[in-house]
């Protein structure tokens, strides 16, 4: 029987790794000018957590999280980073041990749910959460740390989506206005929005289809739900973003899919993605989750963004702007089968002065060992035979130029360094 990596999953190839690692390197020194510091959770998570912080009627908890169940125990693979985030904030009170409160995380997280181009069951974020402060000023340099992050990649084609759900008391005035608004026209939206006007109505705003936007637009509530602080503190926001050379636009149906998100709510789209997959980051402020999932203990703001790495390399292979690393140099032990100690000493030696060097132990002849060497791409190899062995030398050829030159085992170390 043979074995597959199982679907919406993907091995990460070494040929492929220092993609990630390059981007994974790009961040935590970019995140480390605006004093953000990482912070790693646990990838399973009580399934509580997400129950409360995400809501029980959202696409997440209703269809996509991977459960387990040990006795009365229910946990589950994190399906965001956010609240595990929040949860270790609020249970260790970062509120009062860390002057900075902002962080970043690399790492897996799951949902089952229909792998698609860029979207699989494992996926991979990034994110950045903010603790502490609120306002247009925060929010625009949220978008800003965003924005800038993805530039530095060398990406210039992203776009960033931009809305407003306004104070909880602006949410409530919209979920009643789009109740009552849709009540007559429910028929005319598709199965899934006929589901979700009894389960969560802000998701018939997310809805896709042609047909369901068409009925929502038309709706005067869209237009006049911003009591006179949301809307003005959300114009600065706009204004500050036009200051900082940010390329947004308003999108009046953006709401996101989860429930703790009030007022600001961004995604960052490419065109490279394809319709209907095209974001590849995404976020918003989420005053009240700290204050949900502390039990009313804290009342502290928040905001955040999780960049998808599986989305961020296509958008970089879209633009032409993934690294081209070049491969280290490396060094190949070659020797004579009876000389095999002093070879591995001098390999060993060679691997203590941060010189990369590979040896085959499979005793096969010198000339098996030098296609074995050339096929690896070494750039040079270190042979030794009786007559190295016996004065403590070693022959160093340059694979590239074909040149050999017996030197001492200091000399070549030296060269090689």
């Amino acid at each position: 029987m043979s074995y597959r990596a199982l679907r919406g999953t993907h091995d990460i190839l070494p040929n492929s790794v220092y993609i990630w690692n390059y981007i994974e390197e790009k961040a935590r020194a970019f995140f480390r000018i605006y004093a953000i510091k990482e912070i790693r959770t646990p990838i399973i998570e009580d399934i509580f957590l997400f129950l409360r912080s995400l809501g029980d009627s959202t696409d997440i908890v209703e269809k996509q999280m991977f459960t387990i169940v040990r006795g009365e125990d229910k946990f589950v693979l994190r399906p965001e980073g956010t609240a595990g985030v929040v949860r270790a904030y609020c249970e260790h009170r970062l509120d009062k041990t860390d002057p900075f409160q902002r962080y970043f995380y690399i790492g897996p997280m799951f949902r089952g749910e229909r792998p698609q181009k860029g979207r699989l069951r494992q996926f991979h974020h990034i994110g950045v959460e903010i603790f502490s402060s609120a306002g247009p000023y925060s929010d625009a340099e949220t978008v800003f740390i965003l924005w800038s992050f993805l530039s530095s990649l060398g990406l210039k084609d992203q776009l960033v989506k931009i809305n407003s759900l306004g104070c909880s008391a602006d949410k409530l005035a919209l979920s009643k206005g789009l109740r009552q608004g849709l009540s007559n026209k429910r028929n005319e939206l598709c199965p899934d929005c006929q589901r979700r006007f009894d389960r969560n109505i802000f998701r018939v705003l997310d809805c896709k289809n042609p047909s369901c936007r068409q009925v929502v637009s038309s709706l005067a509530i869209m237009d006049n739900y911003l009591c006179p602080s949301c809307r003005q503190e959300f114009d600065r926001f706009l204004s500050l973003l036009e200051q900082m050379g940010v390329r947004f636009e308003k999108d009046r149906f953006l709401v996101r899919g989860l429930d703790y998100y009030e007022k600001t709510v961004f995604e960052v789209v490419h065109p490279g993605l394809g319709r209907g997959q095209d974001a590849m980051a995404a976020g918003g402020r989420y005053d009240g989750l700290v204050r949900e999932i502390s039990g009313g203990k804290l009342d502290i703001p928040g905001i955040g963004f999780a960049i998808g790495m599986e989305r961020l390399i296509i958008a970089m292979q879209e633009e032409s702007v993934l690294p081209v690393i070049e491969g280290e140099s490396l060094a190949a032990v070659i020797y004579d089968s009876d000389c095999i100690d002093y070879a591995f000493k001098v390999m060993s030696e060679l691997r203590a002065n941060s010189i990369p060097v590979v040896m085959d132990f499979s005793g096969r002849s010198i000339k098996s060992q030098m296609r074995w060497a050339n096929k690896l791409g070494a750039d040079y190899v270190i042979i030794i035979g009786s007559e190295e062995a016996s004065s403590r030398q070693v022959s160093l050829k340059n694979m590239h130029t074909g040149q050999q030159t017996r030197l001492s085992l200091d000399s070549a170390m030296n060269y090689l360094k």
